[in-house]
């Protein structure tokens, strides 16, 4: 792993696990699992980042990473029991 994804997984567990990130409401998770960077959901997760966060369109991390094809961060998520039952302001 790079020094750079060590020092941005640290700011966001210490920043973006407790509060998301920019005016969408979108957490380190749910931007690492929309991306399918599989080594930033596992330590995120690790350190109790919040599986199920929604954001203002109530969209999970679990929704981004399947809306976006991210079938591994798709996978760890449901590994660490990520709630499927959330549907997002448009009930999907």
């Amino acid at each position: 792993m790079s020094g750079n994804l060590v020092f941005a997984i640290y700011i966001y567990i210490y920043t973006d696990c407790v509060r998301p990130t920019f005016f969408t409401g979108k957490s380190a998770l749910h931007w690492a699992a929309a991306v399918n960077n599989v080594d930033a959901v596992a330590i995120l997760l690790r350190n109790n980042c919040n599986r199920d966060a929604q954001t203002e369109r109530e969209e999970t991390p679990l929704y981004l990473a399947a809306r976006e094809g991210s079938y591994e961060a798709v996978r760890l998520l449901l590994d660490h029991y990520a709630n499927r039952d959330i549907t997002d302001h448009m009930d999907r």
